[in-house]
């Protein structure tokens, strides 16, 4: 847990520091922290291992979302206000999902990402 929480910690500092007057950049950096920051958590939360969990293993499927899916991303979470939650509902969503159906595809992840984040960006604008 304490692990989860110095990621976290670890991540928001990055973001503030790299703040380097281009906003665009720097929230496409603050999602990709987050969504690897979610993932890690939930992942050492379901698989309980943390070799599996390290970025660039478990979490693949976030930098080829990083890679191909960006704008379109960062898109839905503007239309969601940059609301940190709707990222991390969304990746705990996904997350969840992989460990159900043990989809390796991180393509098919990104997709799959992609559909809950629209979900939970809609369903906050229901509640607002």
């Amino acid at each position: 847990m304490r692990t989860c929480v110095v990621v976290a910690l670890v991540a928001v500092l990055s973001v503030a520091a790299h703040n380097d007057g281009d906003q665009g950049s720097t929230r496409v950096q603050e999602l990709i922290d987050l969504a690897y920051a979610s993932c890690r958590r939930v992942c050492l939360f379901r698989v309980k291992s943390e070799a599996i969990c390290e970025r660039g293993t478990f979490c693949d499927f976030v930098a080829h979302t990083e890679e191909e899916h960006t704008a379109e991303l960062l898109e839905i979470w503007r239309k969601a206000d940059f609301n940190h939650d709707v990222v991390d509902w969304a990746i705990t969503d996904t997350v969840e999902w992989r460990v159900r159906t043990k989809n390796e595809d991180p393509e098919t992840v990104a997709e799959q990402l992609k559909e809950r984040l629209t979900f939970w960006q809609k369903t906050l604008q229901k509640e607002l």
